[in-house]
């Protein structure tokens, strides 16, 4: 193609016909600006293709992570309610003057436990460091930095406050007053006579009890904020 634009500019100038040559000339500029223009379009094309494949991989990722969250966290409500059903019938063994069994002996053992929750923010770290321009909704990109940035700090801070306190009373108090069973997923109370009129123990029963019923409802509100950012992804995902 070169060497025929070539040649037929070698005959204009042969032949002498100058005009000819002149908007020859002029087209084959042009010619060259529109293979110009069209290679910087192939280019823009191509770079948005790989934005979009790199911020479909980070909402992606994020989307798992949240929805891994919302899994730990609905594990963590329901081994809070089992606990909670075990200091229930701990209670109740000491109110109701009931005969200590195997089964409650067992909700001696597990009177506390570990409710602390900590999110999975692979996604969210990788998204910062490639940068939060990366999503090109301006909108979620709010929402994703609110709750990695606030809302995920906000409420795991606070349930952790609030239940370490005092499970660590609960902790005290058993201590004192329990004696595990090997392997220890057994117990029964050193005196069960002096633990009935114990009302440092039972009060620690009840204020880790009021705590954990605290923390799952806090997990509960919690897992509604990751649901909407959850959906928000989604959407954009299939836009």
């Amino acid at each position: 193609m070169i060497s025929f634009f070539r040649k037929i500019r070698r005959w204009l100038i042969v032949e002498n016909k100058f005009s000819r040559y002149l908007l020859y000339a002029i087209g084959e500029i042009l010619l060259v600006m529109i293979g110009i223009l069209l290679a910087l379009q192939v280019n823009n094309w191509n770079e948005a293709r790989k934005e979009h494949q790199l911020e479909t991989k980070i909402l992606t990722e994020i989307l798992l992570n949240l929805e891994s969250d919302l899994k730990n966290l609905d594990e963590k409500i329901a081994n809070n309610k089992r606990f909670i059903n075990h200091q229930t019938a701990v209670l109740d063994h000491l109110n109701n003057n009931l005969p200590i069994t195997d089964a409650l002996r067992y909700d001696y053992a597990w009177l506390t436990g570990d409710d602390h929750f900590t999110p999975n923010a692979v996604g969210y770290e990788n998204l910062k460091s490639m940068g939060l321009n990366i999503i090109r909704n301006e909108n979620l990109i709010k929402e994703i930095t609110a709750l990695y940035a606030y809302k995920y700090p906000e409420f795991t801070a606070e349930v952790k406050k609030v239940t370490d306190s005092y499970r660590e009373r609960l902790i005290g108090e058993m201590a004192e007053n329990i004696n595990y069973i090997i392997p220890l997923e057994k117990a029964e109370p050193i005196n069960l006579k002096e633990l009935r009129l114990n009302v440092q123990f039972k009060n620690a029963v009840v204020n880790f009890k009021t705590a954990v019923e605290w923390s799952n409802n806090r997990f509960k509100e919690g897992k509604e904020e990751i649901e909407l950012v959850a959906q928000s992804i989604r959407k954009e995902l299939n836009n």
